[in-house]
């Protein structure tokens, strides 16, 4: 490598790196919680095999959304093995997850640095085409929040492939030209294993073919191309009948009409993102289109008529043709063809599409004759967009901090101002969080979600019980499926009134609706210990701590469930896994003193006991046991 290529190379990494720096210092958010935090997959490479099967992940798609949506359940191995290489290293320490999604946004934007040149384009052409993507502000939503990790490396493994197979397409020699047709190929399925969106790879490659192979080899490269349709043609069949896509009542009102506007409204916001990054918002407002009177539908059938038109006008121009075709291609898949419910549009899906945007943008610079202008607008476009970056990067620092700019950007979003709510929960600003959850419900009166979140949060603000069941009852009529609800009603019913079997219906529907319900199969455990089933206890208790191996309730219960059993063994394998998750925990050295106890094990029970008076002087179980003791080895003269 020459010595101005490693030069061209330290800058690109620094301007990749510079713009996501002060993503270091910012939290874990949103998906990430259940993605990583609370996520005992990525805790031990023991699970990786797990990670790749298809029950796990539709498995973990009910477990999310109660429901497998249209789309299928997501299957995203390497990403979550790279969440797994994450947790070995950094535990939950978000600094070095940020560290890692900087390091690979670098990566790509080197790996499009080298693809343009491979294309055989203009050294400057290359450098200002990463530059741009380094620094675009659409991509903030896919580096700087963790979670989106797949994007990132989807398009790693993507460009990866295109370049092994430009390499491919120009090789001589058939050993080598195979070589780089299976690292190709190889490339395609990690991306697909990575996301979904990998799949728009054959299209880009017919691309390629069509504007940069001779005519001569066309026919041959067409056929190469095969390979990987039939690659994703498999990828979509697994996906929609493996992973049991439905085609559920909440997606059959979108008629063929609405679907076609829908799709073209999609395609509209999305390239206007890319040509305007302003306003951006993780939780955008989206009405579902159902006439071509919509503004948003007209301006978007324009902007697609020119970018066709523009697109053959300049066919002569690659460089701008193959850039325009990539962000026409490239968004097309996510354009809501298949209705994304959740969230209809999202910035980290112009990830890739970005690619082709940067191209334009860097070779429409190109077409300007003065050299001086062309840098001199190439460095402030990338200054203009690591400025915005940078600023939105603030916006992620954390959940209150987040939620508030989404709600300040979508005023008329329900979901908004409930993520607002719960983050203000989690900061204990129980009233705060209460008018957030009623602003919630005020702008979508059926939010189910909403109504279980006041329930709760009343009741740890005001201990009013009677409240808090009307609106869990109120979540359970809007939405029959929330499992919460039910699970939450089942626990304020047996404190409140001991109504056990009740209770243990409302937890039992609850596992029924979330099958890795931890919390809900815990709360079984403890109705039926307290109506004296000890052994069908145990069973819900052991289920808690199998499906979430952190709670430290569920191995203190099951501890002691085994203690009252006779399974003294078992009773301190338990209580030693809760010592070590809590072990600053009253309970847990209770139990473990009466284990012991039980044991004949004086000396580590005392141990226990004074551990309990160390963290609460005013425990008389403790101080009692401990004067007991105490007697018992003295000797009276």
């Amino acid at each position: 490598m020459s010595r101005r290529r490693i030069v061209v190379v330290a800058l690109l990494v620094f301007a990749s790196c510079a713009v996501y720096v002060n993503t270091l210092g910012n939290s874990f958010l949103w998906d990430d919680d259940d993605l990583i935090v609370k996520n005992q997959y990525i805790r031990d490479f023991k699970y990786l095999p797990m990670l790749f099967t298809p029950t796990f992940w539709r498995q973990r798609e009910i477990s999310m959304s109660q429901e497998i949506s249209e789309k299928g359940a997501d299957y995203r191995p390497l990403s979550m093995v790279a969440f797994a290489c994450d947790y070995g290293i950094w535990r939950l320490n978000p600094a070095g997850y940020h560290a890692t999604n900087m390091l690979l946004h670098a990566l790509n934007v080197l790996l499009i640095y080298l693809f343009i040149l491979k294309l055989g384009m203009r050294e400057r052409l290359a450098i200002f085409t990463a530059l741009f993507f380094a620094a675009h502000p659409i991509h903030t939503e896919s580096v700087t929040w963790i979670k989106n990790r797949s994007e990132i490396i989807a398009s790693l493994f993507l460009l990866w492939s295109f370049y092994l197979y430009i390499r491919h397409s120009r090789e001589a020699f058939a050993r080598p030209r195979l070589k780089y047709y299976a690292g190709s190929l190889i490339c395609m399925i990690a991306a697909l294993l990575s996301k979904e969106t990998a799949i728009v790879l054959p299209i880009l490659l017919m691309v390629y073919a069509a504007l940069f192979v001779s005519r001569e080899e066309k026919k041959n490269a067409m056929a190469g191309i095969l390979s990987f349709m039939g690659l994703a043609i498999l990828y979509m069949a697994c996906k929609f009948y493996i992973f049991n896509a439905s085609h559920g009542a909440a997606h059959a009102s979108l008629g063929f009409i609405d679907r076609v506007l829908t799709v073209i409204k999609t395609f509209g916001i999305y390239v206007n993102l890319l040509t305007l990054p302003v306003s951006l918002n993780a939780e955008r407002t989206f009405q579902i289109p159902h006439n071509f009177a919509d503004p948003v539908v007209i301006s978007s059938l324009i902007t697609i008529i020119l970018l066709l038109i523009i697109s053959f006008k300049i066919r002569e121009n690659r460089a701008l043709t193959f850039g325009i075709l990539w962000v026409i291609m490239a968004i097309i898949p996510i354009s809501n063809i298949i209705l994304l419910a959740a969230r209809p549009v999202a910035e980290q899906r112009l990830y890739i599409p970005s690619i082709g945007f940067c191209l334009v943008l860097a070779a429409a610079l190109e077409e300007i004759r003065s050299k001086k202008t062309v840098i001199s607008l190439g460095i402030l476009i990338f200054f203009l967009y690591s400025f915005a970056t940078v600023t939105r990067n603030g916006d992620w620092k954390d959940s209150l901090t987040f939620w508030r700019a989404a709600v300040k950007a979508s005023p008329r979003n329900a979901m908004a101002y409930n993520s607002l709510g719960l983050a203000y929960r989690d900061l204990g600003k129980d009233g705060e969080a209460i008018d957030n959850f009623k602003k919630a419900i005020k702008i979508r009166p059926e939010y189910s979600q909403a109504y279980n979140n006041i329930g709760v949060t009343i009741h740890a603000k005001t201990k009013d019980a009677d409240e808090a069941i009307g609106y869990f009852r109120k979540a359970i009529e809007i939405d029959p499926g929330n499992a919460e609800a039910y699970n939450n009603l089942g626990a304020l019913l047996f404190a409140k009134d001991r109504d056990i079997e009740r209770a243990v219906l409302y937890c039992q529907k609850a596992v029924r609706l979330k099958p890795d319900y931890a919390e809900a199969y815990y709360n079984l455990g403890l109705f039926l210990d307290n109506q004296g089933k000890t052994e069908e206890a145990i069973r819900h208790y052991r289920k808690a701590a199998q499906l979430k191996p952190d709670y430290a309730d569920a191995h203190i219960n099951l501890g002691a469930a085994y203690r009252d059993t006779g399974d003294l063994e078992g009773s301190l394998k338990e209580l030693s896994k809760a010592l070590e998750l809590k072990p600053e925990d009253v309970m847990v050295h209770k139990n473990l003193a009466l284990t012991y106890e039980q044991m004949g094990n004086i000396g580590k029970a005392n141990d226990h006991w004074k551990k309990v008076i160390e963290i609460n002087p005013e425990d008389k179980q403790a101080k009692s046991k401990v004067s007991l003791q105490l007697e018992s080895i003295l000797s009276p003269q």
